[in-house]
């Protein structure tokens, strides 16, 4: 599915209390460039994804406590690999931060990418 930050994988929640997850790459777009676009963030949080530089955000005036997060993760100077997970309903069935479920899923893809590329 394309969006906003290229082909996008997307997963859709089929119980409640289930997040529907996003993830995607895109090349042309930095980490630095989201500090510089840091105040068009509602939320904006530096993190760290497998020994890689990161940050959680959200937009639209919503939070992670609205049931939504991307983690975005700089895995190279013009590219990032974003993960977003929203909950229908804004919560989840464990947490009211979906954030750790964003940084579950960027660490496992990473994980991935790094056995297919040893």
């Amino acid at each position: 599915m394309p969006g906003p930050v290229g082909s996008v994988c997307r997963w859709s929640a089929v119980e409640a209390g289930r997040p529907t997850i996003m993830a995607g790459a895109s090349v042309n777009r930095s980490l630095e460039s989201l500090y510089q676009q840091r105040s068009s963030f509602t939320f904006f949080e530096p993190t760290e994804i497998s020994h890689y530089p990161a940050v959680h955000t959200t937009t639209a005036g919503r939070d992670p406590a609205s049931g939504i997060c991307s983690t975005q993760v700089g895995v190279g100077d013009s590219a990032l690999l974003t993960v977003t997970a929203e909950y229908a309903g804004g919560k989840s069935l464990s947490s009211s931060d979906p954030c750790p479920d964003t940084d579950t899923f960027a660490n496992e893809i990473i994980s991935q990418i790094r056995a297919a590329n040893p």
